[in-house]
């Protein structure tokens, strides 16, 4: 079944490291998602879920590899990042197949969890 394009839709943060999930947060439908709204609700949550796996590692190992839609870029996110001593990887713009993500996730979501009708049926696929 296909579902209706102008459907409202449900923005998942899925945060993932090597070993798995990091942080799954959904954003209230409906809302509009901006710089704040990207630092409030993905980027803190995760480093300071981080920050309670590693109690005595600091996050200047940390990396992160986002892509460069608007949320990620503004000003105030690296400003964020830097405070936390996190290192931004840059994204190859224009360039997918040298983008890290594009290798596995997008196909990791089209067959794992593209399907899913519901928040709860979209976290067991990835956890």
């Amino acid at each position: 079944t296909r579902r209706n394009y102008y459907a409202r839709k449900t923005l998942v943060c899925i945060i993932l490291k090597s070993a798995g999930s990091v942080l799954i947060h959904n954003v209230e439908s409906g809302q509009i998602i901006d710089h704040e709204i990207y630092i409030e609700n993905c980027l803190q949550p995760v480093i300071d879920e981080i920050k309670k796996r590693r109690p005595l590692s600091s996050t200047h190992s940390l990396k992160i590899l986002h892509d460069n839609g608007k949320p990620h870029i503004h000003k105030a996110v690296p400003d964020y990042l830097t405070s936390e001593d996190v290192t931004i990887i840059p994204d190859p713009s224009n360039s997918p197949d040298l983008a890290p993500y594009d290798l596995w996730l997008f196909k990791f979501v089209k067959h794992n969890i593209g399907n899913q009708n519901d928040i709860e049926s979209l976290c067991d696929p990835v956890t």
